[in-house]
């Protein structure tokens, strides 16, 4: 989604979000993250963290699945990065296993429309497939970025 700032205001918006907080999570791609916590300069050098908003919400006013709609909504998951860069993949950290697999469902569906209307339009070799990666629940790891990083900060 890029710089964390634009979402996590985004999200703030959205009725039944409680919560958006700016951090850096592992990406789990690249190398294993040193023992320190990530800060901003060190997620600039390629540390193997990525910016992240981790979001709270209200399931009783707004579903999971409608805030993976939103995240895909605020950023275009096609966009590669060049190699070893990352710093802004798109990226979703379920913390459960029941968002795991509702998010797996949701990156499984957008690859497949995405090939179907490429199909429909003249072939693969133009698919813009999402390029999402979908951690393990129990790769989970958020780290609150730097107070002067949050909305209001």
């Amino acid at each position: 989604m890029g710089c964390f700032w634009a979402p996590q205001e985004a999200f703030l918006k959205v009725p039944g979000v409680t919560a958006a907080e700016v951090g850096y999570s592992w990406s789990g791609l690249g190398r294993t993250p040193a023992n320190a916590a990530p800060d901003y300069d060190s997620v600039c050098a390629g540390n193997g963290f990525t910016e992240a908003v981790q979001v709270t919400f209200d399931p009783r006013v707004v579903s999971y699945e409608e805030v993976l709609g939103q995240f895909y909504e605020l950023h275009d998951s096609t966009i590669e990065f060049p190699s070893g860069d990352q710093q802004y993949i798109s990226a979703v950290w379920p913390t459960d296993e029941e968002q795991e697999a509702k998010a797996k469902a949701e990156l499984d569906r957008r690859r497949a429309e995405a090939e179907a209307e490429a199909v429909a339009g003249g072939g693969l070799g133009r698919v813009r497939r999402p390029l999402t990666v979908v951690r393990s629940c129990e790769d989970a790891v958020f780290f609150k970025a730097e107070e002067y990083h949050q909305v209001g900060g």
